[in-house]
């Protein structure tokens, strides 16, 4: 997020402003779906290439042609584990696919249509590189559309994180058993702990936001609740940027930021040449692991 403030290009492989970078790219290909998907556009392959091209942007992959579908045989595991069909078939499996997302019938709830496509993506392996990223952001953004999520609040990735091996291993036994019932009972598992880490989550957030705001309220600031709400959607800031937003001088935001700090809403971050400031309390709900 201290990145975010202030993006920078990775300087060599092993900049660590690679992993942030990634991360930055994957936050705004989640935004671009969302906004095409908003505006009418169908689960296509040219949304699936464009969020590609948006995913390897100045990252690990960039220079294997990004938002484009790949033209050689590639395979998975140093073993050859599992080696996905060649260009040309992958070509015709990913037209295929096209139509069905996009004529979906009822046999099955919308939310095991999203898992069985997953897997089709990882299967198919459409590119050369950030076939994961690509998979696990179209999830997400194909939940939201499906399910009828009013955001894509719903992401997986992090179950399929903490449980790697074990995804890897479902998706494999699909290709090599037909294994779908397990498969399907380990996404809907997901579903079940990353839901219920979103409503916590976000019931935590909304004491928060009260407390804070019950904290502030008998000095009657009206930015200072402005200030307050823009925290929960962004919880670092600095003084030149809170002065700009507001349209206050440098010395006022100082004096709001110095407020805050006594009310112990935000605390200042050692060891940044620019002051930066974040709410300890939001980032420890929002962002820490449990």
């Amino acid at each position: 997020m201290l990145f975010e403030l202030n993006p920078k290009d990775p300087k060599s492989a092993n900049d660590q402003s690679n992993a942030w970078l990634e991360v930055h790219n994957y936050s705004a290909a989640l935004s671009k779906g969302f906004d095409q998907l908003k505006e009418g556009s169908p689960f296509c392959l040219r949304l699936i290439k464009d969020l590609h091209k948006t995913l390897l942007k100045g990252v690990r992959g960039q220079y294997r042609s990004p938002g484009e579908f790949r033209d050689r045989q590639v395979h998975i595991g140093s073993n050859r584990r599992y080696v996905p069909p060649p260009p040309q078939e992958a070509l015709n499996c990913l037209e295929d696919l096209e139509v069905y997302v996009n004529n979906i019938d009822n046999r099955f709830d919308t939310l095991i249509s999203c898992f069985i496509v997953h897997y089709q993506i990882e299967a198919i392996h459409p590119f050369m590189d950030g076939n994961g990223r690509i998979g696990r952001a179209v999830l997400s953004l194909m939940i939201h559309k499906w399910c009828n999520l009013n955001m894509p609040w719903l992401y997986l990735s992090p179950f399929f994180e903490r449980y790697k091996d074990e995804y890897i291993d479902n998706l494999f036994r699909i290709s090599t058993e037909g294994a779908w019932s397990a498969w399907i009972e380990f996404c809907l598992r997901g579903v079940i702990e990353q839901s219920n880490r979103a409503a916590e989550m976000c019931d935590n957030l909304q004491k928060l936001r009260r407390n804070m705001h019950e904290r502030t309220e008998a000095d009657g600031k009206a930015r200072i609740h402005g200030i307050i709400e823009k925290l929960f959607s962004f919880p670092f800031v600095r003084i030149t940027d809170l002065a700009k937003n507001n349209k206050v001088g440098y010395s006022t935001a100082k004096s709001d930021v110095e407020y805050l700090m006594k009310r112990g809403i935000l605390s200042r971050i050692d060891g940044i040449k620019v002051k930066t400031f974040f709410s300890p309390e939001i980032y420890n709900i929002a962002y820490a692991e449990n």
